[in-house]
């Protein structure tokens, strides 16, 4: 779960270690340098400018980020779809969980 001002983000195991997490183990067998942070900023860099454009859903909304595969040959970004759904805590904070479609 991550912690912004207006906003919490809760990341589902799958999204997190497909497209988020990312090793020395993956650097040397795909022969490409990422990091988790570079990764993680993606998802929510995308995440934030997807949430703006589609306030009026208040179930969800799809958006695509691009990250390599952790498939141990990919050495070039991906389009991944990413669903995100809104939700909202006992104060009315917004919480937005990130998950693949197929995962809701």
């Amino acid at each position: 779960m991550y912690d912004a001002d207006d906003l919490t983000v809760i990341i589902t195991d799958g999204v997190m270690c497909d497209c988020v997490e990312w090793t020395e183990e993956d650097t040397h067998k795909q022969q490409i340098t990422q990091t988790t942070d570079e990764r993680l900023q993606e998802v929510f860099s995308k995440l934030l400018l997807a949430r703006k454009k589609e306030r009026a859903s208040p179930d969800g909304f799809l958006y695509e980020i691009s990250v390599v595969r952790r498939d141990g040959k990919s050495n070039r970004a991906h389009p991944i779809k990413l669903l995100a759904v809104t939700d909202a805590d006992e104060q009315g904070k917004p919480i937005i969980t990130v998950m693949f479609a197929d995962e809701y």
